[in-house]
């Protein structure tokens, strides 16, 4: 895995695993590697519950559908990269600009 794919999962996943009681997070690291080895159209919410470990109808409980599911992984990935730039640039760009 690459050191940006490695970033997002890290972004994506929060606490580790459904054995910590934690459902969404499990789901979430799941799609994340169904989305690295198949893209975005190969994300099945069954394949990534079989993957979590739990029935096909537990994710329903915290996603409406796999377009749901797809939407929290990118906002996630896109705030943890948000906040990797701000970080890297030395913080937002009306403070630069105020320089």
């Amino acid at each position: 895995m690459g050191r940006t794919l490695s970033v997002v999962v890290e972004a994506v996943e929060g606490s580790r695993g459904y054995h910590h009681g934690d459902l969404p997070a499990a789901l979430r690291a799941a799609a994340l590697q169904l989305v690295a080895e198949r893209g975005a159209g190969g994300l099945s919410i069954a394949e990534a519950a079989r993957r979590a470990g739990v029935s096909s109808a537990a994710p329903y409980r915290h996603y409406d559908d796999r377009d749901a599911l797809l939407a929290d992984l990118a906002v996630r990935a896109l705030t943890a990269l948000a906040e990797r730039l701000r970080t890297a640039s030395g913080g937002p760009p009306w403070r630069r600009c105020a320089r």
